[in-house]
């Protein structure tokens, strides 16, 4: 099926099955923009090619997602994404800062801290002296969780659903000294780790992998009776939020409209606030079939705030249900308004 694409912007499509085995058509159109220190938004002149894999920070399975592959269904809501690095203003040593980002319905705040470890006192563990940063990474590896593998019986081995590539995560049966032991860097302030038992919420801004809880949660029953009875289609239980990557604090409750103002302090190396408007584009496509035109509707479901690279990039996503008619697809158009 012919593709023409009149917008600057990335386009590409593909058809996939549905959970009831329907043949769906998918067009995706990605636009990355420079944020300049002005606060406005300018299209890169080359923009980049679709991402077809997912991509880490370090090896796949043992490390937290960087950038989600772009080619995946339409989501039900729209995903904001905050990658970068927590920074004092002029580089200054601190002990501690927030995080904060604003972008629409959606405000959220994380607390950032030096290096710590557990010591041993009279009435218990509590958290040691802070050394002290200049900056430090919003990645999950920083934030509470992990896996606990101490103990020699493996049935007391655990890990942290939410985020098994963390730090600080105990096992209920743990044979690790909680003495010298590491706290997060990263914390929810309203759930700041006061006891090394505690198991409060990861925190964080970035990609949640398919197989973290609660993203995996959506993803339905793989048991037997689906085996006998629906396999390879997907379960009748599979929620299509799976397909949302972000943070849940950080998956808006619809889609943005794509001119929300943006809000994002101490990211930063100047100590300004990160501050800016989407750029209001709305791309716009229709498929021409046997019979005439049909109307495809892009919505924005994906906002990746780059804060290292002073980059937007924002993803649209539409379908169309082209099931017994993917012989009658001729073309489709894209553009934007």
């Amino acid at each position: 099926m012919k593709l023409v694409n009149d917008s600057p912007f990335t386009c590409d499509r593909l058809v996939y099955g549905d959970g009831s085995g329907r043949d769906r058509l998918l067009v995706i159109v990605k636009a990355v923009f420079a944020v300049g220190e002005d606060q406005t938004l300018r299209p890169l002149a080359e923009q980049p090619a679709l991402r077809g894999a997912d991509t880490f920070y370090d090896e796949v399975g043992t490390s937290s997602i960087q950038w989600e592959t772009e080619m995946v269904p339409a989501k039900p809501a729209t995903d904001v994404v905050l990658l970068g690095t927590a920074q004092a203003k002029d580089q200054a040593l601190v002990q501690h800062l927030d995080v904060s980002l604003k972008i629409g319905p959606l405000t959220k705040r994380v607390s950032v801290f030096g290096d710590r470890v557990w010591e041993d006192h009279l009435t218990g563990a509590t958290p040691g002296p802070i050394t002290p940063f200049r900056e430090m990474p919003l990645i999950y590896e920083r934030a509470f969780g992990g896996r606990d593998e101490s103990n020699e019986n493996q049935t007391y081995w655990e890990a942290e659903r939410r985020n098994p590539v963390g730090v600080g995560f105990r096992a209920k049966h743990s044979a690790q000294p909680v003495a010298g032991s590491p706290l997060p860097n990263i914390e929810d302030p309203t759930a700041l780790i006061r006891h090394a038992g505690d198991r409060p919420p990861p925190a964080g801004f970035g990609f949640i992998s398919r197989d973290w809880s609660p993203r995996l949660d959506h993803a339905g029953t793989y048991d037997a009776a689906w085996q006998e009875q629906r396999a390879p289609l997907l379960p009748q239980d599979f929620d299509p939020r799976f397909h949302n990557a972000a943070h849940p604090d950080l998956i808006a409750p619809d889609r943005l409209r794509g001119d929300e103002d943006v809000a994002v302090h101490n990211v930063l190396a100047s100590g300004l606030p990160w501050k800016f408007q989407l750029p209001d584009v709305r791309p716009k496509g229709a498929v021409q079939i046997t019979g005439g035109d049909e109307p495809l509707d892009l919505q924005l479901d994906t906002v990746v705030l780059d804060a290292d690279q002073q980059q937007v990039t924002q993803v649209w996503r539409g379908e169309l249900d082209i099931h017994n008619r993917l012989y009658q697809v001729k073309e489709i158009r894209v553009e934007t308004r």
